[in-house]
């Protein structure tokens, strides 16, 4: 991950051979986090919930919601889209 090839490393764990999947799982939520920075920082003026969940590799939208919310990222009110400027404020980015 020093290159930050987060589509690689996503795509790997979605078809990861054997156990791989089960050793990816201890540290894929970090990876997501940082993924989850840089696409904040990135996509202006939002993302959509449906793209970020593809991006994040989350199988189902409700787990893919819980993470955000889990790290404070701001919703829209229908809770679709990801605000990228109000998430820069709330959201730790470094």
């Amino acid at each position: 991950m020093l290159d930050r090839d987060f589509s690689t490393f996503f795509r790997l764990y979605a078809n990861a051979p054997k156990m791989a999947g089960h050793v990816i799982d201890f540290f894929v939520d970090r990876v997501r986090e940082t993924a989850l920075q840089t696409y904040i920082k990135a996509c202006q003026p939002d993302i959509h919930l449906d793209d970020l969940k593809h991006m994040l590799c989350f199988e189902k939208r409700k787990q893919c919601f819980r993470f955000l919310r889990e790290r404070g990222v701001v919703m829209s009110d229908d809770k679709r889209l990801v605000l990228t400027k109000d998430s820069l404020k709330s959201f730790k980015v470094s």
